[in-house]
């Protein structure tokens, strides 16, 4: 179960009475899932192996954050998606994150890519925000840092670069997230061969 709230009554409150995949005709394979909320409403998504996150908002507009994949039987991992509840259209969600976790080569082991990700009141403001935090370790050991804070701002929908850059070591040595400020579970796998 998940709720969907926002501070301002303006926003309709949504929980989800269901989640269930519908399989392919003939088959037991699901291709889509279908969420159905407490006002009656149902939203067919093209994912898969939906789970729910948690959610992002403002006073105009929630957002919910699912792990899930595009197919059943392919080899594309799990990511991020943040959905609008309110909107039929957007099948595969608003926008899609790699999944936290370290990413090494197959053959290797060597680590080639290293996420994490919150979700929460993570800054010094009141509306809930989600931080993708992405560590890349090119050949040469090379090493570059994204870091994107996404946020709802008016009802819509923005993403920025966090400056200064988070780095692995200020999060894990000295910077601390308010506890209001959840760090998404990772799920270490090897990339694609």
């Amino acid at each position: 179960m998940f709720a969907c709230t926002s501070p301002m009554s303006s926003v309709a409150e949504l929980k989800s009475k269901e989640i269930y995949s519908e399989p392919v005709v003939g088959t037991s394979i699901p291709t889509k899932t279908i969420i159905h909320y407490d006002d009656d409403t149902a939203r067919e998504y093209d994912l898969v192996e939906m789970k729910y996150i948690d959610r992002i908002w403002d006073a105009h507009r929630a957002f919910l954050l699912f792990g899930a994949k595009p197919c059943v039987e392919c080899d594309a991992p799990r990511s991020i998606y943040m959905l609008d509840p309110t909107d039929d259209n957007l099948r595969q969600g608003i926008r899609h994150y790699q999944y936290p976790g370290v990413i090494s080569e197959f053959d290797t082991g060597l680590v080639v890519r290293n996420i994490r990700a919150f979700v929460g009141n993570c800054l010094n403001n009141s509306d809930r925000v989600f931080i993708h935090i992405t560590q890349h370790n090119g050949k040469e050991m090379q090493t570059f840092m994204e870091s994107q804070l996404v946020s709802t701002i008016n009802g819509h929908l923005t993403e920025t670069q966090l400056q200064p850059k988070f780095d692995f070591l200020s999060l894990n040595k000295r910077f601390k997230f308010p506890p209001s400020c959840k760090e998404i579970p990772p799920i270490n796998r090897q990339a694609e061969p």
